[in-house]
């Protein structure tokens, strides 16, 4: 089932996650110090592989958390993760992701459309759980690096979860856009 929302971004600042960090420290020159656009590419542009040539957002992932006192209705859905590409994001004009300093700064809003499987649509659109993951850029043309809230330090993501899906601590939660679905 299609699902439509947007995201908006009040200036938060995502760190590269291990794998991307290693990626970066290995080629320095990977990331430079500038705006990073959404593009939407032409099937010609995707074939001819010119959308590897040019620096862009690639997707943006959500996640679907779980807290106390909320049971979902199919158990696919707790954690699960939703993966919007590029071509599935729309109206992006006040949209600015800028990688600086090491992080990346993220302001506007984005509108975008996923489809959903049915098992989990309902938890998805009804449970007010849905959060925003982590950012992916294509750069240096075949490399995708990943930007998260934890960045590389992914025991404290995890320990976070866990008392936000343990006790609703809502750490876990700040500092993230918002996701808002239509």
């Amino acid at each position: 089932m299609k699902c439509k929302g947007k995201i908006v971004f009040s200036g938060e600042l995502f760190k590269l996650d291990l794998q991307s960090e290693e990626k970066v420290n290995a080629a320095p020159n990977l990331l430079s110090e500038k705006v990073i656009d959404v593009i939407k590419f032409t099937k010609e542009e995707v074939l001819s592989g010119k959308s590897r040539d040019i620096d862009h957002i690639d997707y943006i992932s959500l996640n679907l958390s779980s807290i106390p006192g909320y049971t979902f209705e199919n158990s696919l859905s707790s954690g699960a993760d939703f993966t919007i590409s590029y071509d599935n994001i729309s109206d992006f004009d006040t949209f600015t992701c800028k990688y600086e300093n090491g992080c990346l700064h993220l302001t506007g809003e984005l509108k975008f459309q996923l489809n959903i499987k049915n098992v989990v649509y309902n938890d998805f659109k009804n449970s007010g759980l849905i959060l925003f993951s982590q950012i992916g850029l294509r750069v240096g043309g075949t490399e995708i690096v990943r930007f998260t809230k934890y960045g590389s330090n992914w025991m404290l993501e995890k320990e976070q979860r866990k008392l936000y899906s343990d006790t609703v601590d809502d750490v876990y939660v700040t500092g993230r856009p918002t996701v808002e679905l239509e």
